[in-house]
């Protein structure tokens, strides 16, 4: 299955897609590269090139970066966690497919991106009757700030980097 999405960066979009079978998710690659588009009809194209379809309906999933980086905060519970969560997953995926390295790894950032997703209460992960409302240290909200926006400024510039190669 094809899943496309739309990582969006200072508003510009960002499209690019993920493969899914059963037991694995990979990043689409055109001619061996891990390509991100500026329209979602030029990402259908390639991926019609390659045989893969997407139904014309199916609109991509949107990860608001913009979003994403400015909504970190100490009061942050729920849903208010999903868009930083998904947004950093998304940067770690776009950074890893044009090799990019995000490199937060320490245990500031392991522990805050822990209480990010257990904080989401997903009912596949959480018993019932318990909910897990995070609390958040300044350096953790802090690291949060960073990976996101360090991550969105790493891909802006690979981006960049890459049209001006070409």
């Amino acid at each position: 299955m094809v899943f496309p999405r739309n990582l969006l960066i200072d508003c510009q979009s960002h499209y690019y897609a993920m493969l899914h079978n059963l037991n694995d998710e990979v990043m689409y690659r055109h001619r061996g590269q891990f390509p991100l588009y500026d329209s979602l009809p030029q990402l259908r194209a390639d991926l019609a090139v390659d045989g893969l379809d997407v139904d014309d309906d199916d609109e991509p999933d949107v990860v608001d970066s913009d979003r994403g980086w400015t909504s970190v905060g100490p009061a942050k519970a729920g849903d208010d966690l999903d868009c930083p969560l998904e947004t950093w997953n998304a940067l770690e995926e776009v950074a890893a497919g044009l090799g990019v390295p995000m490199n937060f790894k320490g245990k500031i950032a392991t522990k805050a991106y822990a209480k990010l997703f257990w904080g989401l209460n997903l009912p596949s992960v959480t018993p019932p009757g318990e909910h897990y409302l995070p609390l958040w240290s300044p350096r953790e909200i802090s690291k949060i700030a960073k990976v996101l926006r360090s991550g969105r400024s790493r891909i802006q510039r690979a981006v960049a980097e890459r049209r001006a190669a070409n």
